[in-house]
């Protein structure tokens, strides 16, 4: 995950084991401490939201739709657990 400072977004990738990979785009709402993801692929849109709870948690949750309609969606929770020794 990176920030692009020409465009004021932040950028991610998604690289799959078999070939493809997913292009996202971040959008940070500071008032709501929630970072907005969006990726569109052909016939197939994927949105993520990421809500910080503080320093080392966050919840998240997924929908994927297709040109027929919601196809996907989940949630969930993380915390932080140090950096790998």
């Amino acid at each position: 995950k990176t920030w692009d400072t020409v465009d004021g977004v932040y950028r991610w990738a998604y690289f799959f084991q078999d070939g493809p990979v997913d292009h996202f785009t971040g959008y940070w709402d500071a008032a709501k401490q929630l970072i907005t993801w969006h990726c569109e692929r052909p016939g197939l849109v994927i949105a993520l939201r990421e809500r910080l709870l503080g320093s080392k948690k966050r919840t998240w949750s997924f929908e994927v739709r297709t040109t027929a309609g919601i196809t996907a969606t989940g949630s969930g929770d993380s915390q932080y657990q140090g950096k790998a020794e």
